[in-house]
């Protein structure tokens, strides 16, 4: 079985069953929206001012082939700061999920304890008394 698969599963059974369990409340985030999707440029279609056609004199003029490197070049770099940053919101997002997931944990351990502790002392207790009874 694949490992992703795995820690999806171990995810959605600690984030979705165990939360209902220990009385927490799942968060829920609305999808975060992405400027750059994989196929669709966003300047390609708000930029239609220099498309590489010749001017009305003919062919392109050395400002024109300028000015169209450096359109390619801030189109290039604009779409590598937004690949950039919807990497690291994927990152984000898995880490909210884990400390999410953490946090259930937790509570879940929290509930554990409090039970041995209070059930450990009772059984102290009682153990004492039926012995110091027996001394007496």
């Amino acid at each position: 079985m694949n490992f992703d698969v795995v820690c999806k599963q171990m995810k959605w059974l600690i984030c979705i069953k165990l939360t209902s369990c220990v009385r927490m409340r799942a968060p829920i985030l609305p999808p975060a929206p992405y400027f750059v999707s994989s196929g669709n440029n966003i300047i390609d279609a708000v930029d239609v001012q220099l498309d590489d056609q010749p001017s009305q004199f003919g062919e392109l003029g050395t400002t024109d082939k300028l000015l169209l490197e450096i359109r390619d070049l801030l189109r290039t770099k604009i779409r590598r700061k937004a690949e950039q940053r919807k990497k690291a919101e994927d990152e984000e997002d898995k880490k909210k999920d884990w400390k999410f997931a953490a946090d259930v944990i937790d509570r879940v351990l929290l509930i554990i304890f409090t039970i041995l502790f209070v059930t450990g002392t009772l059984i102290f207790s009682v153990t004492a008394a039926v012995v110091y009874r027996s001394y007496v």
